[in-house]
C-alpha cells in the first residue's frame, strides 16, 4: 500500500475493517500500533463523513481525497485523529507518572532542565518513547508531551 499509493493505513467506508501496510505490520510496530489508534479515530471522529463518501478501494479513497474533501479539510480530519490516536496511546495520567520518572532520570545523568531545555526535552521523548513505556514514535511522544504542557509544569 505505502508504495504504490503513499498509504500506510486506511479504514473502510462502512468502518468494518483497517488495513495496514504489510510492511509497516511485519517491522514497524510502533508505527503499526498508531496507524490502527489513527484508523479507529476516524471512525469515532467522523464516521458520518467517512460513509457519506464513495470508494470501495484505495484508487477510489484517493481520488476522494483529492477531490472530494480538499486540502483544508482533510488536513483538519488526519489532524484529529492524530490527536485522538495519541491519546489514546499514550492516555494522560501515565504520561504525567511516566514524565516524573523521565525528568529524574535525566537530572541523574547530568542534564539540567532548567538550562538544557531542548536537550532534556530530546531525553525524555526518547526514553518514554521506548517499548516497555508506551512503544509510540519519538513525534507521538513530543506531540503528547507538548500538547499537555508537561514541560511548562515542571
Amino acid at each position: 500500500m505505502q508504495r504504490t499509493y503513499d498509504i500506510v493505513g486506511f479504514i473502510s467506508k462502512d468502518l468494518t475493517e483497517i488495513r495496514v501496510d504489510e510492511a509497516v505490520y511485519q517491522t514497524q510496530e510502533a508505527r503499526y500500533r498508531f496507524t490502527i489508534a489513527h484508523e479507529l479515530s476516524h471512525a469515532i471522529l467522523h464516521a458520518e463523513i467517512l460513509k457519506k463518501a464513495d470508494f470501495e478501494n484505495l484508487e477510489q479513497w484517493k481520488a476522494f481525497v483529492a477531490n472530494g474533501i480538499g486540502d483544508a479539510d482533510y488536513a483538519r480530519l488526519e489532524y484529529q485523529a492524530n490527536f485522538l490516536a495519541g491519546l489514546i496511546l499514550v492516555p494522560e495520567k501515565p504520561l504525567k507518572i511516566e514524565f516524573g520518572k523521565a525528568i529524574k532520570l535525566a537530572e541523574d545523568n547530568g542534564l539540567d532542565p532548567f538550562r538544557e531545555i531542548e536537550a532534556t526535552k530530546q531525553y525524555v521523548a526518547n526514553y518514554l518513547k521506548q517499548e516497555q513505556r508506551f512503544n509510540v514514535g519519538f513525534l507521538t511522544m513530543k506531540i503528547r508531551i507538548e500538547k499537555d504542557s508537561l514541560f511548562d509544569l515542571y
